[in-house]
């Protein structure tokens, strides 16, 4: 059995659903990742030390858009879509989060309500539900 790691999940069904953030203690091996993005993996540095695992052109297969990434200073950046899992990158290898990455986490990865004629429109995150499942449930 491979090493357990804390992640940062963020899920979104496919009836559109996201539900709010948090830290679970998941596999820490390839088999599992692709098991809960439900597809190949693609990694996203969010910052030095966090990457975010999603499903490799989740937004185009179109899967449920999830998160909007901004930089530090508030840019937007991207969309990512379908479940997604933020770690750490520490080596050539993932590893846990600390409790204090989840600020960093929230502030840079923002849920989306809708795109509309090119402009994002975001949900508060205290409006999302609170994922009830289990914690490694994969993708739906």
């Amino acid at each position: 059995m491979s090493e357990k790691i804390k992640a940062y999940l963020l899920r979104a069904d496919s009836s559109g659903q996201l539900y709010r953030g948090y830290i679970a203690d998941v596999e820490n091996s390839l088999a599992f990742e692709q098991r809960y993005v439900g597809d190949r993996i693609d990694v996203y540095s969010l910052t030095n030390n966090l990457d975010v695992i999603g499903g490799d052109e989740a937004v185009v297969m179109g899967r449920t858009l999830n998160r909007a990434v901004y930089d530090e200073r508030g840019n937007f950046i991207t969309v990512l879509a379908g479940n997604l899992m933020v770690v750490r990158y520490e080596g050539d290898s993932f590893a846990s989060i600390h409790e204090e990455d989840v600020a960093v986490i929230e502030k840079m990865l923002k849920p989306i309500e809708r795109i509309f004629n090119g402009k994002i429109f975001l949900r508060d995150v205290q409006e999302l539900k609170i994922w009830e499942g289990k914690a490694d449930e994969p993708a739906n």
